[in-house]
């Protein structure tokens, strides 16, 4: 993709005369700007132009698409700012999809100021939805106090169990591990809760699951039955920090990367440890490196 690109997908959107014409080129700028091997020259443009159309588009609806294409800004702390000015939209739909976009570009800093946001915020005020989203968004991010103010927005009646447990696994944090077990027996619940459960490695999960699989509906037991699938590790036992390390570092998607380092909180750190050194034994013997280049 050469930089010019970005000045003709700029004019295929102003002269689109349908919306999904428009977010076609939203979704290719998104793109262009979140390619891991793209040169600032490239990439740079295409956020630009994501910001030029934040400034220019004034229809709610609108606005929510071009947020949203923000999304694939993967790592671009250059793109933060101007998301981070969509928290005072009185749209609650434009500030849901900035804190959701937020989420994935991943950037720590844009952890704190939305953590700093929250601070501000009356959160009995704040709708469900931007509450919910923006305890995800800090649990993507990995902001270290995620699962602290899940855990005290639940026990406030503020967010669900349902949202609380998908922000401790992703997270990966044990609290609230005792309600997880307990909410498996509550069908709208038992999703979230075995996906926690499954996330840091509960001890007895496979019996748990197997448990709860016979009454559930289809959709409830097939994720259940997926939890249980083993994982098998490179040296035929189950998946060890080596394979969680290896795998974190060489992946190419930000996102999965930033869950399997996250994975590694729910290990003894003398198995990570070990781990660290399998990973360095596989690097001697190939005479390379896993990690990615960008």
């Amino acid at each position: 993709m050469q930089d010019q690109d970005v000045p003709r997908l700029l004019e295929r959107y102003y002269s689109a005369t349908h919306t999904a014409e428009q977010e076609a080129v939203i979704l290719a700028l998104g793109r262009v700007a979140g390619e891991p091997s793209a040169k600032s020259k490239v990439w740079v443009p295409a956020v630009q132009a994501l910001i030029e159309l934040l400034h220019v588009v004034r229809h709610p609806r609108e606005r929510v698409r071009v947020v949203r294409g923000f999304a694939h800004c993967f790592d671009r702390a250059f793109a933060v700012p101007s998301l981070l000015a969509e928290l005072d939209e009185p749209d609650e739909d434009i500030v849901e999809a900035a804190l959701w976009a937020l989420g994935r570009i991943g950037v720590h800093f844009a952890g704190s100021a939305v953590a700093n946001w929250l601070d501000g915020a009356d959160l009995d005020a704040l709708p469900e939805a931007v509450l919910d989203r923006a305890l995800l968004t800090l649990a993507e991010i990995g902001v270290p106090d995620a699962p602290v103010r899940a855990q005290a927005c639940w026990e406030r009646g503020q967010i669900t169990a349902e949202i609380a447990h998908l922000v401790m696994a992703e997270s990966v944090s044990r609290r609230m591990e005792d309600e997880a077990v307990q909410h498996l027996a509550d069908p709208v619940t038992a999703r979230a809760a075995a996906l926690h459960l499954a996330m840091v490695g509960h001890p007895n999960l496979d019996e748990r699951l197997a448990e709860r699989m016979i009454g559930a509906k289809t959709e409830l037991s097939l994720v259940m039955h997926q939890l249980l699938e083993p994982r098998r590790g490179r040296k035929g036992g189950g998946a060890g920090a080596g394979d969680l390390l290896l795998d974190a570092v060489s992946h190419s998607h930000p996102i999965r990367r930033r869950r399997l380092a996250r994975r590694l909180r729910a290990l003894p750190v003398a198995d990570v440890l070990e781990g660290f050194a399998e990973v360095v034994e596989l690097v001697a013997e190939a005479g390379a490196t896993p990690i990615r280049t960008r």
